[in-house]
């Protein structure tokens, strides 16, 4: 399996586990998260390759996604994170909210995976995340 740790904050219990399936196919290991006051520490304790981000209407006593994303950006330890942002499909103000905020990317619900995990490589390796090479077989050597 990849080293690549996607920390992976997305409410929707139902979403979140396709989203882990996906990605768990694509050889990155998942750290999934529910609560939005845990994704800071986590982020910062598990130093993951990328953050995903769902953008939504902050929960009770919450504060709105783009903040968490502002803070993360802003932090010596996670700034150099890519994160991608989960948005509602036509949300263009959300689009350029979060790209202004430090997002690296933004992806519309409803989610094509495929598109996903090409987002998520493309951000690593901007990131400077270079993939591991496959080991050959000894028949393909």
């Amino acid at each position: 399996m990849s080293s690549e740790v996607v920390l992976l904050y997305l409410p929707e219990e139902k979403l979140r586990h396709r989203v882990i399936i996906h990605l768990e196919e694509a050889r990155f290991r998942v750290i999934p998260i529910d609560q939005q006051r845990a994704v800071a520490a986590m982020a910062r304790s598990q130093r993951p390759a990328i953050i995903l981000l769902d953008q939504h209407a902050p929960p009770k006593g919450g504060r709105p996604s783009f903040d968490l994303c502002r803070e993360l950006k802003r932090s010596i330890i996670t700034g150099p994170i890519p994160i991608i942002v989960f948005l509602a499909e036509n949300d263009q103000v959300g689009r350029i909210v979060a790209l202004e905020l430090g997002a690296d990317d933004c992806v519309t619900k409803p989610l094509h995976f495929r598109e996903l995990v090409l987002r998520i490589k493309r951000s690593l390796a901007r990131a400077g995340h270079v993939p591991k090479p496959k080991k050959l077989r000894p028949s393909q050597e």
